[in-house]
């Protein structure tokens, strides 16, 4: 049950598919999570916290910038919870 998935920087790997067939819905395989890659959209959608708050607990120490995250953001390979630019922090629209 070895398929292919495409993945940022590593290009195209094999990953394990589910052994288990339906007859009327494809199993997908895709890429696993980058460590901390859900972090701020967790921060943002279930704590309800704004961008301040989030600057915050950077600031403080709290939590830490991914370099990697921050990179496929910035190549737009993951969304931004808040729609934000990472140079100037304005809306996107």
């Amino acid at each position: 049950m070895v398929t292919e998935c495409e993945t940022p920087f590593l290009g195209s790997m094999p990953v394990i598919s589910t052994p288990i067939k339906f007859s009327a819905t494809e199993a997908r395989a895709s890429r696993g999570s980058f460590l901390g890659e859900g972090n701020e959209a967790v921060l943002a959608d279930w704590l309800e916290m704004s961008h301040a708050d989030l600057d915050q607990l950077y600031e403080c120490g709290a939590i830490e910038h991914d370099t990697l995250i921050d990179a496929l953001r910035a190549n737009g390979e993951l969304p931004d919870p808040w729609g934000t630019t990472e140079e100037s922090g304005a809306a996107v629209s």
